[in-house]
């Protein structure tokens, strides 16, 4: 090695947890950080208020649009993460800590036992022990940086500094000829390299990535064991019976069943054979969802099991494990029912029209019995001393301070907008948002500390599990496009590493998973394609970014899966800002009764052109487009 720097590899290192709240080394930086804050802020009240005496009135300017930038002043980036490394399909990873430790733990899996390896690389071997024997290895300093090689395979580096020296460890996992796993089972190796590089030399800049929805063949191969285990275990609560049409994760790899599993499956199965228009497959799935229909179906007849008739009967809804009538469960099987209601009204199956029956039925008996319920809640009072009845997370088997917890944002009423079970509009979750961004559990709320505290909306992010940001679905329908993307940016700022793009379940917490970032890029397709919004309708731009519309140059948004069959839109600003040019190439198996394109809220904006075509010059910004415009839909293949 130059300059006298010595590798050594050290392993024993503790497994890292969670960062501890009560940690005196994370008490003293938060002391330090709200006392200079303190002072910062006075320091600024007094300059504002002599600045204030002497400058004009001037007119307040409107707040920018959010965009990945302004998101990642509101969001520190991911700390204590770790990013795992393997091959598609294999049962094992290795996982690349933040400080560049490499942990291989394959006992996890109850499959082997007895086996491990930590790897702990250190440019310093005397501070390494130091930092060993106080016990603060397992607390992110944020000295290493991370990132990936600009490279075919995915090779993750990790980056040190000593002396005005980068040190660079480069670490890819695969197996042995590098093709398709055959059993998931076999070896994985490690490939390690270490190296210096030069100081003078600066790396280029960091260029906006792109990122493509692809529909894999991958889906369909996951989704066939839930369809192969389809009524093998029994739904957890008193009430019900093993029936074969029940869906779960499979018992052998099961964790904690919820009633939600049923609908959450349901609903996957429907989506892919709605996005993906695979005849072969919608043939192999159809009596699967059938089945799982007629037990929502059988399910929510049941009696003698107290409470609110026409509902699905009591059974463990969350991790709490308790028996309850949650309103997360309901909310899935409804999400599914409809799902699977859609796929066989499209392949004009002769139960088509029974269960879209069912899904009304089902709407109707669960909203009359959740206005109940609400009006015997107790009530929070706003800011201004206003009375606000807090929704219901259960119809039955609720704890006292459920509505405390932090379940109660991510897996509670808000999910209802998305299910479809409620309007954004209702008072019911218009109350229930503002509870969650205002209301009284702001004050004692500490900005990354504890995830587990009372639940507060944070610029639109929930404070306990960001993928559970079920607020944003209320914004996306009822059009509130500041809110919208200050949702879906914060997702991709502070749910996402900036460094390994791995995303989390909890900020500081878990990570090493794709929790969140499945539902900012969702959220992002929403915004430009978006066919959910209205039943056989489909929106163009209705929320694309205005970060996304730079002049001179193109977004492309290509083969995006729909419904209605794979769409590719691409926009191109003029430079000078005034005409919108958008390429339409729609390929529907069913088309849509209408398409509606929405012109940007671009402020020089004067044209929009679609396939070389005017379309708008002012006014409404909401246009219909078709066939009278020019645009034509390639033929796509039916299901």
């Amino acid at each position: 090695m130059a300059s006298g720097l010595t590798w050594w590899w050290v392993s024993g290192l503790k497994t890292p947890s969670r960062s501890d709240p009560n940690d005196s080394v994370s008490n003293t930086n938060m002391d330090h950080t709200a006392s200079t804050s303190l002072a910062l802020a006075l320091s600024v009240s007094l300059s504002s208020a002599v600045a204030s005496a002497a400058a004009p009135q001037t007119t307040p300017q409107p707040a920018p649009e959010p965009n990945f930038q302004i998101a990642s002043k509101w969001w520190a980036d991911l700390w204590a993460f770790w990013t795992p490394i393997g091959w598609k399909d294999h049962l094992y990873r290795f996982n690349v800590l933040w400080n560049g430790a490499i942990l291989a733990k394959p006992d996890m899996n109850r499959r082997s036992g007895g086996q491990g390896l930590q790897l702990s690389l250190t440019p310093d071997y005397e501070e390494w022990v130091q930092k060993f024997k106080a016990d603060t290895l397992r607390q992110d300093d944020h000295q290493v940086r991370q990132g990936w090689n600009e490279d075919e395979a995915p090779v993750l580096w990790s980056e040190w500094s000593k002396n005005g020296w980068r040190i660079r460890s480069e670490a890819f996992a695969h197996i042995p000829g590098g093709g398709d796993v055959q059993t998931g089972n076999e070896p994985l190796f490690l490939w390690l390299r270490l190296r210096v590089l030069d100081p003078g030399k600066t790396l280029p800049a960091e260029q906006g990535q792109d990122f493509e929805l692809i529909l894999h063949r991958m889906v369909e191969r996951y989704l066939n064991i839930f369809l192969e285990e389809q009524g093998t275990v029994k739904p957890p609560g008193p009430a019900y019976e093993p029936r074969p049409g029940y869906f779960s994760t499979p018992a052998q790899y099961k964790s904690i069943d919820w009633l939600s599993d049923n609908g959450a499956v349901l609903y996957t199965l429907a989506t892919h054979a709605l996005l993906s228009g695979d005849w072969e497959f919608i043939a192999r799935s159809t009596e699967g969802l059938v089945r799982s229909c007629e037990w929502i179906a059988e399910s929510r007849r049941k009696k003698n099991h107290g409470g609110y008739e026409g509902v699905l009967p009591p059974a463990v809804g969350t991790d709490n494990r308790g028996v309850i009538r949650g309103v997360w469960s309901i909310g899935w099987n409804y999400k599914g029912l409809c799902a699977a209601a859609r796929v066989l009204e499209q392949i004009k199956h002769p139960r088509a029209a029974e269960f879209a029956r069912e899904a009304v039925a089902y709407k109707e008996d669960f909203v009359k019995a959740l206005r109940d319920k609400r009006s015997k809640a107790p009530v929070w009072r706003d800011e201004e001393g206003n009375s606000h009845a807090l929704a219901p997370t259960s119809l039955a088997g609720e704890e006292e301070t459920e509505t405390q917890r932090a379940f109660y944002l991510d897996c509670g009423p808000l999910f209802l907008v998305f299910a479809g079970l409620l309007d954004g509009r209702d008072p019911m979750m218009q109350d229930t948002c503002a509870y969650f961004r205002s209301g009284p559990n702001h004050p004692a709320y500490r900005d990354d500390t504890d995830c587990w505290q009372r639940p507060v909306l944070e610029h639109e992010m929930s404070s306990c599990e960001p993928c559970y940001s079920w607020n944003v679905f209320l914004s996306w329908q009822l059009g509130d496009r500041g809110r919208f993307l200050e949702g879906m940016y914060s997702l991709f700022a502070g749910a996402v590493s900036r460094q390994t793009r791995i995303s989390c379940e909890t900020r500081g917490g878990i990570t090493g998973n794709v929790f969140s970032a499945p539902l900012a890029i969702y959220l992002a397709r929403l915004s430009v394609i978006d066919e959910q919004l209205t039943p056989g309708e489909f929106h163009l731009l209705r929320l694309m970014p205005l970060a996304w519309l730079v002049p001179g140059k193109a977004a492309v948004i290509r083969q995006v899966p729909t419904e209605h069959g794979p769409v590719t839109v691409e926009t191109r600003l003029a430079t000078d800002g005034k005409t919108l040019e958008v390429v339409y190439e729609p390929m529907f198996r069913a088309p849509p009764s209408n398409v509606w394109l929405h012109a940007p809220p671009l402020r020089d904006l004067g044209v929009v052109k679609v396939n070389d075509k005017k379309v708008w010059s002012g006014g409404d910004r909401l246009v219909a487009i078709g066939a009278a415009s020019g645009v034509k839909s390639t033929p796509g293949r039916n299901p």
